[in-house]
């Protein structure tokens, strides 16, 4: 529990994961605007809350924190390294691994908070949009659900995944541009040109999750493919503590 505690102490003192709350925050905000623009019949502009398709495009907004929760994880965890805490741990926590765990748990966390900013956000402005056009809710209740639980799965297993890039990377700029050319380049290019690959990534997951057409996986499976990797990052983790410690 004491390796819990000062894990959030950390992530919540960490000025950066405040500021970069409002990647989120207005991001996610814009993606709703960007659905109100127009109203139906227009040939530009026009707002698609009105059909089946549109609203779970509108609805997949709540995926935006799960992308900034990646970045979270990286400067948690290079945040350490950079400032010496990691160090300051090896020296006076007896068992360092518990206290990788406790940090990842805290990030996660911190995670599937931004997810959940995002779908508060999304969640209104859809309502608002609905109102504004007299249109009805043509989606079940149920994949409304589905799609807010894998937003915040997505949330908590991405920060967990950046996490773990940052804590074998550790130079924080380095993380960084790495993990922003994986998530914004190279998984998007093997969806498109090799997507029998792509979909095995953790973006397949997070498409799955977020039910996406064509994603080629159930939620379920989604789910499983993402904590899989996030299985897999830990395990890696632990392989490098035992290597460090020898």
């Amino acid at each position: 529990m004491r390796y819990w505690r000062a894990a959030m102490r950390d992530l919540v003192t960490l000025p950066l994961t405040w500021w970069l709350l409002l990647g989120p925050i207005l991001l996610t905000l814009l993606s709703v605007l960007a659905n109100s623009v127009g109203t139906k019949g227009q040939a530009i502009g026009v707002s698609m809350v009105g059909t089946a398709v549109g609203q779970l495009q509108l609805l997949q907004a709540v995926a935006v924190g799960g992308t900034f929760a990646i970045f979270l994880g990286v400067l948690f965890a290079t945040s350490a390294h950079r400032h010496r805490l990691a160090s300051a741990y090896a020296l006076v926590v007896p068992r360092r691994y518990h206290m990788t765990l406790a940090r990842a748990a805290a990030v996660s966390l911190g995670g599937a908070g931004y997810a959940l900013v995002s779908t508060l956000i999304t969640l209104a402005g859809a309502a608002v949009l609905l109102v504004s056009h007299h249109d009805p809710l043509l989606l079940s209740g149920l994949q409304v659900a589905g799609v807010c639980f894998g937003a915040l799965a997505i949330g908590a297993l991405s920060a967990l995944l950046g996490f773990v890039a940052g804590e074998v990377i550790r130079s924080q700029v380095a993380a960084l541009v790495i993990v922003m050319v994986w998530v914004t380049l190279v998984q998007g290019a093997l969806m498109v040109y090799a997507n029998g690959i792509g979909r095995f990534l953790p973006i397949g997951g997070e498409n799955a999750l977020l039910q996406t057409p064509g994603a080629g996986f159930t939620p379920l499976a989604g789910l499983a493919l993402l904590v899989g990797y996030a299985v897999a990052g830990m395990a890696l983790l632990a392989c490098l503590r035992r290597r460090d410690l020898a």
